[in-house]
């Protein structure tokens, strides 16, 4: 690997998605900024744009169709890229800026620091482990080698990995163009479908999956005063640090992760193991932030956050869009869930609406159930697409 793709790569799988996630970063509510969010927002939007570009590409064009699927997204990432840096980038800039000088390193409790650097020490153990040691299993022999056939034959899913042979198109697994996405990361950064499969992806899919168990833990572990409209004091001082909490579950979050190799088919075995495929990304990466959206939804009913007030229509585009913020993350949430596996449409869809029927009869805000239904839109024009095919 030579060190022009070593900068390629780190563009394609860093700047772009940082860049991308801007372009929802200044109509978030405030407490919800940050890097982090930032990248996983990236992603998600990435996927999502990739998943439109894929399917018609793939459908539609006979010969060459994954160079000319490659060529349509190449353009569209960068504009997408360029428009969330426009948009957002100084006030991205300006707020991290501020939030260094407000709470920095030296203004953080020790006890945090340490258990952050435990839980550092802890990922970057794991992630030494998934890029030096390459696991093989069963499933290598088709999602990675159709990668590869798309890198190097500009195919998509009309030649069967097992034999090489042409074929009709494979239904059961086109939709998912997780493995194409793959190949578009390989072809444009010249780097081999399988060394990135096995050595590189896991360097950024194993962090970004932990970013969303760390937006889960500031949803869970936080101030009370951040959750409610007045402060219980006597409560709040029996309570533990909230910013020390964090650190401790992700610990305890990466320590599952690592110990959890009870059998091959565990969330926390392919997440260590083979975490490029669409399965994996479905359970460790999708399903995480399905509840992360939930707990979003309920802290903000809890502060009566959801509720449209009679003077909604005096209130700016900006107010009203970061009521509606949760439901645009899900459907790029159910977007990225068809672009993984087209069962995880269904696993995402079912969970999440079952949860938020129960939340919308408890607290009678039945307008939630349209918002939900919008954004199930994506997934249901993937499943009708999936059964006509």
């Amino acid at each position: 690997m030579s060190f022009f793709s070593i900068v390629k790569l780190i563009f394609w799988l860093f700047f772009v998605p940082l860049c991308t996630g801007l372009i929802p970063y200044r109509f978030l509510p405030l407490h919800k900024r940050g890097v982090s969010i930032v990248l996983i927002a990236g992603y998600l939007t990435l996927f999502a744009l990739f998943e439109i570009v894929a399917i018609p590409c793939m459908l539609m064009i006979v010969y060459h169709s994954f160079y000319t699927c490659a060529n349509i997204y190449t353009v569209v990432a960068l504009v997408a890229a360029g428009a969330g840096v426009l948009v957002s980038g100084k006030e991205f800039v300006r707020r991290e800026k501020k939030e260094l000088r407000v709470r920095g390193i030296r203004q953080r409790d020790r006890e945090e620091l340490f258990y952050w650097f435990l839980f550092v020490c802890i990922v970057a153990v794991q992630l030494y482990m998934a890029a030096t040691n390459l696991f093989f299993d069963g499933d290598d022999a088709y999602y990675v080698v159709e990668s590869l056939l798309a890198q190097q034959a500009g195919v998509m899913n009309t030649i069967l990995p097992y034999t090489g042979m042409s074929t009709t198109l494979d239904i059961r697994h086109a939709l998912s163009v997780i493995t194409m996405w793959e190949a578009f990361i390989a072809y444009r950064t010249g780097v081999h479908a399988t060394i990135l499969a096995h050595t590189v992806l896991p360097l950024a899919f194993l962090p970004l999956t932990y970013l969303v168990y760390f937006q889960i833990a500031k949803l869970l572990l936080t101030n009370r005063g951040q959750l409610v409209n007045t402060v219980n004091t006597n409560r709040s001082k029996k309570e533990p640090p909230h910013m020390i909490l964090r650190p401790v579950f992700m610990i305890l979050i990466a320590v599952f992760m690592m110990f959890g190799n009870v059998s091959i088919y565990t969330p926390e075995t392919f997440l260590m193991m083979r975490n490029w495929q669409g399965k994996s990304l479905t359970a460790n990466f999708v399903l995480p932030l399905v509840f992360w959206v939930l707990l979003w939804i309920g802290t903000d009913l809890w502060k009566g956050d959801t509720s449209p007030g009679k003077a909604e229509a005096t209130k700016s585009f900006k107010v009203r869009l970061e009521r509606y913020m949760p439901f645009i993350f899900l459907a790029l949430v159910n977007m990225t869930a068809g672009i993984c596996s087209s069962m995880g449409v269904v696993l995402a869809a079912g969970l999440f609406g079952l949860s938020i029927l129960f939340i919308a009869f408890a607290k009678k805000e039945w307008k939630l159930l349209v918002k939900t239904a919008a954004a199930f839109v994506p997934s249901l024009v993937y499943n009708i697409l999936y059964v006509a095919l």
